[in-house]
């Protein structure tokens, strides 16, 4: 006996069809159109001695940019404005030597326009010669 309603369980239904057509959506059309041009400094952070500059290779990549030709811009006055000339390049490496954290920017050569931004911060270790007690005078410990 046959207790089957003449519907088949596995057939696509217009919410189904639906559903299926906003997954694809999300999974394949928003990657590709909402991709944030990204700019990575490394390493991030140096951490020097009490009254020494931090002396580095230091790394900036860069991805998701519209055109791929960009410039790279930086609040330091040791490092001048740096362009690609190629679609191909998308990494520069700088050999510093600073105290002070250094803000990156990567900018529209034809605009102007500030894509993204990376920061490398610089840290001094503090002096040695101030100690501080961990255990209070008083401790029977």
């Amino acid at each position: 006996m046959n207790t089957h309603s003449g519907r088949n369980p596995c057939s696509t239904g217009p919410l189904a069809g639906l559903v299926l057509l906003l997954f694809s959506f999300v999974a394949h059309g928003k990657a590709e159109t909402d991709t944030q041009p990204t700019l990575e400094v490394w390493p991030q952070i140096c951490v020097a001695e009490p009254n020494t500059p931090c002396k580095l290779d230091l790394q900036l990549k860069w991805q998701g940019t519209p055109h791929n030709l960009i410039c790279i811009l930086s609040d330091n006055a040791q490092f001048t404005r740096w362009c690609n000339d190629s679609n191909a390049v998308h990494s520069l490496t700088l050999n510093i030597t600073t105290d002070k954290d250094i803000q990156f920017e990567m900018v529209d050569p034809q605009s102007n326009r500030i894509i993204a931004a990376a920061k490398f911060r610089v840290t001094q270790l503090s002096d040695s010669s101030s100690r501080r007690r961990y255990r209070n005078p008083w401790s029977l410990f």
